[in-house]
């Protein structure tokens, strides 16, 4: 008769081979865009409730059409004024202190 040993070697798996690996996402946008706020509105936000941070790596970065006039002094000039530029550095705080994205999404 035929009889296997049984092996004592165990097998560790850190992920199972049937979830997907985690995919990070970075968009780009800025304060005043009407477009950003409904892809984040419509398309971003959805996804991201439906998928979650297991699998949507999300990191948001808010800059928009902007010019770097100094790279040392960091002054920049924003399409739309002093007021886009302003509500940018807000919100790129608001990443900084809540880096999260379910926490402000």
């Amino acid at each position: 008769l035929f009889s296997p040993s049984l092996s004592t070697h165990t097998h560790t798996h850190t992920r199972s081979l049937f979830l997907p690996l985690k995919k990070q996402i970075s968009p780009l946008f800025f304060f005043s865009s009407i477009d950003s706020k409904h892809f984040i509105l419509n398309n971003l936000l959805p996804t991201y409730n439906l998928l979650g941070s297991d699998i949507i790596d999300l990191q948001l970065s808010i800059f928009g059409n902007a010019s770097i006039l100094n790279h040392q002094t960091q002054e920049i000039k924003c399409q739309h004024g002093k007021a886009e530029c302003d509500a940018n550095s807000y919100e790129q705080c608001l990443l900084y202190s809540y880096p999260h994205p379910f926490q402000y999404l």
